[in-house]
Formats: C-alpha cells, sequence, structure tokens
C-alpha cells in the first residue's frame, strides 16, 4: 500500500478519520524509531482521534505514545510545552485504568517510570520499568513489554551501566522478535554493537 497516496486520497475527499488513522501509524512508527520530533508533529496531526473514534484502541495508543513522546522531548528540551502534552496523557491512561482496561495499567506504568526518569526519581523509575515488563507480558502486549524493556536499557545505560543495560537490550530484541518486527529487532542489536565498537576503540 502506497501510504503517501491514501492519505493524499483521504485528505482530497475530507476523509479526516482516515487521515487522522494514517498520522496516528506515522506517530506510532516514527517514536519506536528514534524520531521524535516527527512522532510529535503527527501526534499532532492525529490528536482528533479521540472525537472521531472515542472506544477505539488507536485512541489508547496515542495518548500512550503521545505521552512517551513527550516525556522524552521533556527530558531532551526542558520546556514546558511537553510536561503539559505528557501529564495530560498520563491523566487519561490513569481514568481509563481507574475503568478497568486491561490494556492500560501496563501502558501507566511505563508512562509514570518515564516521568520519574525525567524528574530524576531514579529508584522509583527502576521499579516502574520492571513493573511495565511484567505487566505488559501478563496481559499478552508483547510489543509493549518489548518497548518497556528498551526503555529500561535506555534508563539503565544514563544512570546504572551498561551491564544491566544490556541485559534490557537483549530482552527487548527477543520480544520484538516474537513480536515479528524484525526491522526493530535489528536496531536493538545495532545499538549494541556500536556501544561495543566505541568502548572498544
Amino acid at each position: 500500500m502506497d501510504q503517501d497516496k491514501v492519505l493524499k486520497i483521504a485528505l482530497e475527499q475530507s476523509a479526516i478519520g482516515t487521515a487522522s488513522l494514517i498520522y496516528f501509524m506515522q506517530m506510532w512508527l516514527a517514536y519506536l524509531f528514534g524520531d521524535y520530533q516527527l512522532a510529535s508533529k503527527m501526534a499532532e496531526l492525529s490528536r482528533n482521534l479521540g472525537e472521531l473514534y472515542p472506544s477505539r484502541f488507536e485512541v489508547v495508543n496515542h495518548a500512550f505514545y503521545d505521552g512517551l513522546t513527550s516525556l522524552i522531548l521533556a527530558r531532551k528540551t526542558k520546556r514546558k510545552k511537553w510536561n503539559i502534552l505528557a501529564e495530560n496523557a498520563i491523566d487519561k491512561m490513569k481514568n481509563w485504568a481507574e475503568e478497568g482496561a486491561c490494556a492500560c495499567q501496563h501502558k501507566l506504568a511505563l508512562l509514570n517510570a518515564e516521568l520519574a526518569f525525567s524528574t530524576e526519581r531514579y529508584d522509583e523509575a527502576k521499579l516502574g520499568y520492571d513493573t511495565a515488563i511484567v505487566m505488559a507480558g501478563e496481559s499478552g502486549f508483547i510489543q509493549d513489554q518489548a518497548l518497556a524493556c528498551e526503555r529500561a536499557a535506555v534508563f539503565h545505560l544514563d544512570h546504572f551501566g551498561e551491564s544491566l543495560a544490556n541485559h534490557y537490550s537483549d530482552q527487548a530484541h527477543n520480544y520484538y522478535l516474537e513480536w515479528g518486527a524484525l526491522n526493530k529487532a535489528d536496531q536493538i542489536r545495532r545499538r549494541q554493537v556500536t556501544r561495543l565498537i566505541t568502548r572498544v576503540v
């Protein structure tokens, strides 16, 4: 499928719902492959998903990836805008989790872990990542289990050393493979090799 062609047709025909879903998928992929500026742009373009499809799976995932993207950009840029967007996403996820939505508990745990990372509450973050990994596995969301491992690896590389980071990277790699995301698994492995080469050189 030619994504750009479908998007062009959707916009020409004022099929706003279809366009928003395409923007959402682009946000998801941009986040997964580390293009956080593009992810934030696509998040903004698809922010009307909740109005168009209030009960759709994509609405929950939009808030999830919008929050994760905003937390990374808040940490990188120190701009208040990203903190506000992250807080809004966390509040939405908290409400859904309290309503008993099973797909939200582990997502909330990961968002809270990333928030703790951003606000330098490192012990809380460490526990939060492990909680998110376990909960995602128990709920059968292997893609989110992989993501939680990946984010835990980034956190541990920054604060607790390469050995633990490699442990979580290995887990992320294996879960992404199990999910069928071969390119993403390759990206994880390439990062590990790059770190090793840099250390040796």
